[in-house]
Order: structure tokens, then sequence, then C-alpha cells
């Protein structure tokens, strides 16, 4: 099987080529709409329809937007698959929830797993695909993993890029974090953010602890300035402890975890816990599930956004992953 290799390398004026002259006249064509989620919030998604028979569903993670993923979405699409990917409510275009629409914020966690359903149930089985396969990052590791566990015959594979199943915290915050985040939200009328958290902040890319491609870092960080309603700051108390909350979940439905699993981890993670997700994996074949982690060497957390040698050698193992026998 052929290695997989980006459509571009990315050197400054080469992927600006790109995005302008093969990613954009392509995602001009993408069909975007919405439906409506739980509690009839307007859930923004996409769907690129080529006629495949398989189809891929893109989970991001927090703060991010479907406009962050459309070099990569137009990839995975000339590999042979269909694609689907939303962004979850509260951030991206999709309705936010808050008086102040740059906290990222979330009622009930399962409410992203409900949203991910409807969308299932709405938009992607009328097409009757015969491979369902979900690509997840970060939180939207969580939510796939929890979809999983709940809908275990919707999904044939999965593939997980540094999900959030724990996040990297002093072993005291690890216990103290989600009491002291949900007694601050029982007492606030209105979201707040959290400790230390505030407004979307554009950091410079010698800051960043997301990647190494610095051409890719400012790709994506440019959507946001191009579309400023997509901007997301740091999270509410609520979403602290909720989203930790999930994240025991996860392992609580380990036994419910039958769907193939590939786990990429980042070997240089900042962001959330590989310990955790070291154990996720553990446990899920423990309880006779089928769980492969990989280390991705070199990687920071957005693994899919690192530089060619890196992104590539991922890529490559989710199709793979994906196009494996049952």
């Amino acid at each position: 099987m052929p290695s997989f290799a980006s459509a571009v390398a990315a050197t400054d004026q080469t992927y600006a080529n790109f995005l302008q002259s093969q990613v954009s006249p392509w995602w001009q064509q993408v069909a975007q709409s919405t439906f409506s989620g739980r509690k009839d919030k307007k859930i923004a998604y996409c769907h690129a329809k080529g006629g495949h028979r398989r189809v891929i569903i893109v989970v991001s993670g927090r703060i991010e937007s479907m406009l962050k993923y459309q070099p990569l979405l137009f990839e995975l699409f000339q590999q042979g698959f269909d694609i689907v990917a939303l962004d979850h409510r509260g951030q991206g275009l999709s309705e936010r929830l808050t008086h102040d629409p740059i906290i990222g914020h979330i009622d009930q966690f399962n409410y992203f797993i409900d949203d991910l359903n409807s969308l299932y149930e709405q938009v992607i089985a009328p097409m009757g695909y015969a491979q369902h396969y979900m690509l997840a990052h970060s939180m939207g590791g969580t939510i796939a993993s929890r979809f999983v566990q709940r809908y275990p015959h919707k999904v044939d594979r999965l593939a997980l890029c540094a999900p959030m199943l724990g996040v990297q915290l002093p072993p005291a915050l690890k216990i103290f974090a989600p009491v002291v985040a949900r007694c601050l939200d029982l007492f606030q009328r209105q979201p707040h953010y959290a400790f230390g958290q505030g407004p979307y902040c554009n950091k410079p890319f010698a800051e960043n602890k997301l990647t190494h491609d610095e051409i890719r870092y400012h790709a994506f960080r440019n959507q946001y300035e191009l579309h400023p309603q997509i901007k997301l700051g740091g999270p509410s108390n609520r979403w602290v402890w909720q989203s930790l909350r999930a994240c025991h979940q996860c392992f609580c439905g380990a036994r419910k975890h039958r769907t193939p699993t590939l786990l990429l981890q980042a070997e240089l993670e900042q962001i959330v816990d590989n310990h955790s997700q070291a154990r996720f994996n553990q446990l899920i074949n423990r309880r006779g599930g089928n769980c492969k982690l990989h280390v991705v060497t070199g990687a920071k957390h957005e693994i899919l956004f690192e530089q060619d040698e890196i992104r590539n050698q991922a890529i490559d193992l989710i199709l793979q992953h994906f196009k494996a026998p049952n």
C-alpha cells in the first residue's frame, strides 16, 4: 500500500497556492448547512459528497471549526471518502450558548454526543454508506469515544488523535479542579471563565503548544481573523467539570467500547494527558475490545497539523486503519 503524502509540501508560497488553487474551489462545492441539535440549538456541518461508498465523520476539538480543517478534509476526500464534519454547539459556526459568545461553555457534555447522533441519523444514515469511519481530535476524542460506547454499531472504525481522556494538571489539581469548578459554577448566575482563562488570544507561533509547523499554524490562525465569528476563548467553570467527568465516563464505558480503535498519541504532548490515553488503551483491551496505541514521534498536540514528515505518518496510519478488513 503506498504511503500517504501531503497534497503539497508546506512551504510558504506553495502552501498558499495549494489553499487558493485547490482547497478553496473544492470547499465552495462542499454542502454546508445546519440541523437542530439538543435543545433546538443550530449545529453547523459540512458534507463533501463524491459518490463514495465510505464516509469519514470528523469530530474536532474544543475551540475548533470545520473551516480550520478544510485542507485535511480535502486530502481525505481525495483518498476516496465522502466527508462529514460538524462544529460543536457553542463554537465555530454553530449557535453559541452564553451571553458572552467567546466563552467556551457546555450545559451538559452529553449534548455533544446527542448532536453527533442527530447528525448521524439526519444526514449520514440516509446516504446508505457501506462503511462509516470516525476521526476525532482532542475533545472530539472524548465525544467520539462516548459515542461508540453508546452506539456500538454505527461506526466501523475509530481513529483518535491526541484524545482528551485527561488533561495535564499537577496531581493535587487533578483531584480538586472538578470540585472547585463545579462549586464556582453553582454560585454564578452566568457562565464565567475558569480560573486562569480568558478571551480568545492569537498566540505567537513561538509560544504555541500545538504544532511545530509554522505555516499550518498561521494558516489555521488566519481562519479566525477571516471569520471572527468562529473565535472562542477559554472554557467556563461548567465546561471544566463537565468535561473532566466525561473523561471519567470514557473509562467507565470501556467495556462497551467494541469499535476497532487506533489511538495516536503525541510524543511531545503538552495539553492532554498521555498517561490517561495509555490507561484507556489498556483498559479497552483488557475488557475484550480492540485498541492500538501508536506514539507519533516528535508530534505536539495537533498531530494532523504537524510538519509533513510527522502528519504524513499519522494520516498513513489512519488510512490503513480505515481500509483494514473488519
